[in-house]
């Protein structure tokens, strides 16, 4: 998984896709109370009517919501791949909205309370974003974290190079 996303954005196992069904259950049960409502309309029931509409609006609410949160997982997914190609670490407001439109700052900063990004920190008075993924795929070299065996320093080095601690000069082991 993306070092931007979280639990939320995980690929729908089988229950997940079970949801799509339920959800399809919902409209035509939505569509059938529409039906319904029509016709104590013709016959002049105006209370069971209300009642099959309101019926019909709950059954479209799962599926309104399963509809939205998918489509945030969507968009998380292009915001983590955007921040996991980026060189720096830091990127200013300007270039983030240069990049990803105008409100792009606000979008982020939604999906991070929200839940579906982590490891991106919005500085609101340096007008920048600093990202702070331990793991990240730069040029397509993927950076992890390895702690010094010999001193326990935290190390930030390419994956699959052979590298030295930069503390204490011991060989680190991937």
């Amino acid at each position: 998984m993306n070092d931007f996303l979280t639990e939320k954005n995980k690929k729908a196992g089988i229950l997940g896709k079970l949801k799509w069904v339920l959800c399809g259950f919902c409209i035509l049960f939505s569509l059938g109370a529409i039906g319904a409502s029509e016709k104590y309309i013709g016959e002049g029931r105006w209370g069971m009517a209300a009642t099959e509409v309101i019926l019909g609006l709950l059954f479209l609410y799962p599926t309104f919501r399963g509809i939205q949160k998918a489509l945030k997982k969507k968009k998380a997914g292009e915001i983590a791949i955007w921040f996991e190609s980026y060189a720096q670490n830091t990127v200013s407001f300007e270039k983030l909205e240069q990049e990803m439109g105008k409100g792009a700052v606000k979008k982020l900063e939604k999906f991070i309370a929200g839940g579906y990004i982590r490891n991106i920190q919005v500085d609101r008075e340096g007008k920048f974003i600093m990202i702070t993924a331990p793991n990240r795929r730069v040029n397509e070299k993927i950076y992890i974290t390895v702690t010094c065996p010999a001193c326990g320093a935290k190390n930030q080095v390419i994956k699959g190079r052979l590298s030295n601690c930069e503390y204490c000069g011991q060989r680190l082991t991937q």
